[in-house]
């Protein structure tokens, strides 16, 4: 019986030493970092569920836009705040007489907006001054009135002499009217006189 006992003890004995030695080499391993078998792996992901965490995305601040905060202002003040808050303005002029000129009638969309949103501001525009009319043509300059005395113009080469009947000789010493006087500066205002010598 020792013989058989004997053969085991010998196998028995290198038989666990090499075990032993399997096993401290897989711990060593696992201890460096060198992980474990791809069906090892396999297996702990079927058994151990896993939570992938959501994509975490910037807090966005939202603008509250209330149309009443806005309206009635000028467009101008409207615009630079808006703006200020991230949001995009367009201006759209309307034409009206019921709002004064340059202030705000309407802000659309209303509510809270993200920014970089659109916002439409509508303004008053006055309207458009109504054409003048066109000024009356100038009256024509009256016609000079005539009074008692007349004018007649000479055309002997005497000039014009005013009311010739009465006047002093302006053609000096010429007749005024053809065929009274002898040419020599004796009118009938000359002929008065001379027969008064």
């Amino acid at each position: 019986p020792e013989s058989s006992w004997t053969w085991r003890r010998r196998l028995l004995v290198p038989l666990v030493a090499l075990l032993a030695l399997a096993g401290l080499t897989v711990g060593v391993v696992q201890a460096l970092g060198g992980g474990s078998s791809p069906a090892a792996e396999a297996a702990a992901e079927r058994t151990t569920p896993t939570t992938t965490p959501a994509p975490t995305s910037p807090t966005v601040q939202l603008v509250d836009l209330s149309p009443s905060a806005y309206t009635g202002r000028p467009v101008g003040d409207v615009q630079a705040e808006l703006t200020a808050r991230g949001l995009v303005v367009t201006l759209r002029p309307l034409t009206t007489s019921d709002v004064p000129d340059g202030q705000v009638i309407a802000v659309d969309p209303v509510g809270p907006l993200t920014p970089g949103t659109t916002v439409t501001v509508t303004y008053a525009v006055a309207p458009a001054p109504a054409p003048a009319p066109a000024p009356a043509p100038a009256p024509a300059p009256a016609p000079a009135p005539v009074d008692a005395q007349t004018t007649v113009v000479d055309t002997s080469g005497g000039g014009t002499v005013a009311d010739p009947e009465n006047a002093a000789d302006p053609a000096g010493g010429q007749d005024t009217k053809p065929g009274k006087g002898n040419g020599q500066g004796e009118g009938k205002a000359d002929k008065k006189d001379k027969g008064k010598d």
